[in-house]
């Protein structure tokens, strides 16, 4: 029982962090990063900040 003991202290249930998580992490760094996605899927990206 010991092998079953050890796996069951890695199993633990895990907080959802959100589809937004990594934009209020730095908005600055999760748009270079949407913008190299894009760029990588072949799209053409020009970005204008919201006044």
């Amino acid at each position: 029982m010991e092998g079953v003991e050890h796996e069951h202290e890695y199993e633990h249930e895990h907080d959802d962090l959100g589809p937004e998580h990594f934009d209020r992490l730095d908005k600055t760094k999760s748009v270079a990063r949407l913008v190299r996605c894009l760029k990588q899927l072949g799209c053409e990206v020009e970005i204008k900040h919201a006044a």
